[in-house]
């Protein structure tokens, strides 16, 4: 529901005439090298690293890529400690495994913030 939300507000937004939609990225199918990170390492969150949601991901579970008059939104290859850097990482929490997906959204008048799409697998 929650990325069904974020679809619905973003189409409200002045200038939204482009579709919404997630671009297929490529994962770590393991921590990317996060283990020692707080929140992974005691199990507290599902992603580490920025702010994450449901509500950064497109239909598909990636990020969110989206371009209108005061608001865009698109993937970044920008996770992975010590290992090659891919758009998202898988991430075990409370026995259900989560895609963190990397990305940065813009408003108009104000500059780029990181965000991670967090999506149950």
């Amino acid at each position: 529901m929650g990325g069904a939300l974020a679809l619905n507000l973003v189409g409200a937004l002045p200038g939204g005439t482009k579709k919404a939609f997630a671009s297929v990225g490529t994962e770590h199918t393991n921590c990317a090298g996060y283990s020692g990170w707080d929140g992974y390492n005691n199990n507290t969150k599902l992603c580490v690293g920025g702010a994450y949601s449901r509500d950064y991901c497109g239909g598909d579970g990636w990020f969110l890529r989206y371009s209108g008059t005061c608001f865009n939104s698109g993937p970044a290859v920008a996770c992975g400690e010590g290992v090659t850097k891919r758009n998202a990482w898988r991430w075990p929490h409370s026995g259900r495994t989560y895609r963190c997906a990397d990305g940065y959204q813009q408003s108009c008048g104000s500059s780029s913030v990181f965000r991670i799409c967090s999506w149950a697998l």
